[in-house]
């Protein structure tokens, strides 16, 4: 018997790596970002934060829209310090 063959399903688990999620609910994207709902929602409606509308009951945030959103305002703060 040949101990070189490693079953898929074992395979697949020693490579397997946690998933980032592309796109996360307003409340996750609330608490990733530290703010109260107005805030967040008064940033989604001047377009600072992209939302998705996915269905009537379900919006996304894209998490790349929170981290551009975070360089912005990374950049613009430390403009303002020099």
């Amino acid at each position: 018997m040949s101990t070189s063959a490693t079953p898929a399903r074992d395979r697949q688990q020693n490579t397997t790596q946690p998933v980032e999620p592309l796109a996360v609910r307003p409340r996750e994207a609330m608490l990733m970002l530290g703010i109260k709902a107005s805030s967040f929602f008064k940033l989604c409606k001047r377009g600072e934060i992209e939302t998705i509308r996915v269905s009537r009951s379900m919006t996304l945030v894209p998490v790349a829209s929170l981290r551009a959103f975070l360089a912005r305002h990374t950049a613009q703060s430390q403009n303002a310090a020099e």
